[in-house]
This record gives C-alpha cells, sequence and structure tokens, in this order.
C-alpha cells in the first residue's frame, strides 16, 4: 500500500487550491489532499451492520444476464 500526500505525486497541485480546502473543511481535506484516513464519519456504518449485509452464500461470479 502507498499512502502519501497529493503533493508527492503530482507537485503540480495549486497550493492555494489545497489551502482553501483546508480552510473550508480541514477533515475533508486531510483525507483529499493528505491521504489520512476520516475520524468524523469512521462509526456512520458500523460492523454489525456491514456483516448483515454481506450474502456469504452468493457464488463470487455470477452468469451475465440477459437485458
Amino acid at each position: 500500500m502507498i499512502q502519501a500526500p497529493s503533493t508527492a505525486f503530482n507537485p503540480t497541485l495549486s497550493s492555494g487550491v489545497i489551502d482553501r480546502a483546508r480552510t473550508d473543511d480541514p477533515e475533508s481535506a486531510a483525507s483529499e489532499w493528505n491521504a489520512e484516513f476520516r475520524s468524523d464519519i469512521s462509526s456512520f456504518l458500523d460492523d454489525e451492520l456491514i456483516e448483515s449485509a454481506i450474502d456469504y452464500d452468493r457464488p463470487r461470479e455470477l452468469p451475465p444476464r440477459r437485458s
């Protein structure tokens, strides 16, 4: 896995755009530009809810469906 700020991969990104984003929404900008996981929405869906949505009996590949 590679994790680094956007400017490490694209140094031509506008620092003004990034600075404005950090001012407008620091949490979102940290995720978007600094490759940081968001802590403000980490509890949006709990593990139990996600687990209940998984159908473990479903085959990995499904045959094509006719339109």
